[in-house]
Formats: structure tokens, sequence, C-alpha cells
């Protein structure tokens, strides 16, 4: 396989379905958090890959390479996940310097230090009981679910600050929150009626109350605080952390405008990803046919790019496209396709042919 960079990028897409299903396929082997958060990396990538896809020459790689950098600019987790998929299929592309920092801790709006998301360690879960008191630590939600062969999990609980806060800084504030995540859940316990009290016996070992317990291989820990820059360990991440304000870089202006089918063949690609990304909540997860999707999608990144790359009936080639995956839906998905395409058609803002081209749509 070649090194151009809008095959890559529609390769990223192709794999992306591909987990989306893999992930999707058997409810023993669902995984929520994977699917969501494939599926998220699209909500802002859709319409400027195709809009690349339809541009021409030098311009089209340009665009692409920078968008490319652009999708994959989201922290280092994001960047790895985005290496590994050009590896899987096969493409050599060297991505644009992140933007982001390297440090762990970074600074708000305000100039104040944020906690930042760890691994749960010996040495991480001595800095939080040194702020905060774990012993009347409450719990708001424990959550644990297949993750592939495995489990993994959450754990919230509310927490008492050891810091008194004076009535300025005290002044509206919540109470602080601690947000640990699990891979590799071996072993859970747990009493609603004893549900007050954390230990960390172990790096990845907890007692919740007096008698639960849960046991896992990984763990991150991530205090959600307003006030965490005046706790210890805020006052001391904030002398070791660069006073520079990190802002993400706006997303690169890429691609031609979209009009026509390659509009509306955007407006269905993203339409389809929010759609998979309702698995986000667990309350909603059944609702999503996420499996079907991904089915009917299958492929659509390398189809894009193809229809993209063509100098004559690239209209109709984007209108076959749209047609075969509404064809491939069947009648499962023809009500949200159905839903979609109206959406197009009565937005005001939508060029007229736009508007036009979804109404004729089945």
């Amino acid at each position: 396989m070649g090194d151009s960079a809008i095959a890559a990028w529609g390769a990223v897409l192709d794999r992306s379905v591909e987990q989306i299903a893999a992930a999707s396929q058997d409810a023993r082997t669902f995984d929520r958090q994977l699917i969501a958060q494939v599926s998220d990396v699209w909500d802002n990538n859709t319409y400027s890959f195709v809009g690349s896809a339809i541009d021409r020459g030098v311009r089209r790689e340009q665009h692409a390479v920078a968008a490319l950098g652009w999708l994959a600019d989201f922290g280092g987790e994001r960047r790895a996940w985005v290496l590994e998929q050009l590896r899987i299929s096969g493409h050599d592309i060297e991505l644009p310097a992140a933007s982001y920092p390297e440090d762990v801790y970074r600074r708000d709006f305000a100039g104040r230090v944020l906690s930042p998301q760890e691994p749960l360690t010996a040495d991480v879960a001595a800095r939080i009981r040194n702020d905060y008191d774990l012993t009347t630590a409450a719990v708001r939600a424990l959550t644990v679910e297949r993750s592939g062969a495995g489990l993994r999990g959450s754990l919230q609980l509310q927490l008492e600050r050891r810091l008194a806060l004076d009535e300025f800084d005290g002044a509206g504030i919540p109470p602080a929150e601690l947000d640990l995540r699990f891979d590799g859940i071996t072993d859970v316990s747990f009493d609603l009626d004893d549900c007050h009290g954390l230990t960390v016996d172990q790096e990845v070992a907890l007692t919740i109350g007096r008698n639960g317990l849960l046991r896992a291989s990984r763990g991150t820990a991530w205090i959600h605080d307003p006030r965490w820059h005046l706790s210890s360990a805020g006052r001391a991440a904030d002398a070791r952390t660069s006073a520079e304000i990190w802002r993400p870089d706006p997303p690169p202006r890429t691609g031609r405008r979209l009009e026509g089918a390659a509009r509306v063949a955007a407006a269905v690609l993203h339409w389809a990803m929010l759609e998979i990304r309702m698995v986000r909540y667990p309350q909603h997860a059944h609702r999503a046919p996420v499996y079907r999707i991904a089915q009917v999608l299958a492929g659509a990144g390398s189809a894009i790019v193809a229809a993209g790359a063509r100098r004559w009936g690239r209209e109709a080639a984007f209108r076959s496209l749209i047609e075969g995956w509404i064809a491939a839906g069947g009648d499962q998905l023809a009500g949200v396709f159905r839903y979609v395409l109206l959406d197009l058609a009565k937005d005001e803002f939508e060029p007229a042919a736009v508007r036009r081209l979804a109404r004729a749509d089945p």
C-alpha cells in the first residue's frame, strides 16, 4: 500500500469501523467504552476528511497531512491509536509534530494548575490521602462492564477536603470527587449499605467501606476539584509547571467547500458516528444499532477517497455511495437514514442543491 496521506486517512476510517464492528458483534464481548472512544474521533474530523478527499493535486495531500495530524493531536493515547491504525493498514505516514505539552500538569484559562489523570500507584494514593479524607469518602457510582474478554470499570467517590477553604475560596464550591478507572478487573464486591470509606491496600487493590473490595491489573486516579490548585499536591505541581497556558490548535482549513452529494455523504457519515457514540451513556447503549451501522459503513473510508479522486462523475459516485448505504441498511436503518436526510433538507443554511438532494434520496 502506498504512502498517500489521503489514502492513509481513509484507512484510519476503515479501521475505525472495523474496530467498532468487532467490539459490538457479540454481546458477551461488547466493549462500550472502546466503541465510544473510536466513534468520538470522527465527530470533528468527518467533514474535513471528505473535504480533503474531493480536493485536487498537491493540495489534497497537504490538507490530508495537516488534518490527519490534527486528528492525532489530542494527547499521547490518541496519537498512539492513530499510529497503530496506520501501521496495521500498511501506511507509513510521518505525522506533524504534536502540539500538546508533554508535561503531566497543565493550566486552565485562569492559569490555575489542573489535576491530571494519573496511574493509580502507592505514591499517587498517598498524595490523595494527604489532601482528602478517604475514611469518609462516599461512593457515588460504581460501574463494571465487559471489555473484550475481560472487565473494566469505574468508581466515583465524593471527598472531603483536608484543606480548610476560607469564605472566598469556598463560596459555592461543590465537593471534590475522586474518579477511579480500572482495566483488567479480577474481583469486585460491593454493598450499597456499606458505601463510606476507601482504603488503597495496594496499587490497584481497594477496600470499599468495611467489607467491599475491588482488584484490577491497572487503574488511574483523577481528582475533580476546582480548588485542587490550593491543595498540597496542587501547590507542589504549580511550582514545577510552566506558566504557559496551553490551548489546542484550531482545526486546519482543509479541502474544498462541500457541496452536493459529497456534502450529503459527509452528513450521513457524521450522523452515523454520533449515533454510534450514544453508547458512551450506559442507559442508551442498547438503543444504537451499532453493529448494523458498522456493517453498512464497512470500507467507507476507501470508498470516499475513490469517489473524491474522480474528476468526472464525482457527483454520481457520491450519490451511488449514499444510495448503497441506505440500501444496505434495509428496514432496520431506514428510519434513521430518513431522519438525517430530512434534517438536511430542512436546514435553511444548507445550499439549495444539498437540500434538494437530501429530499430526493429515499
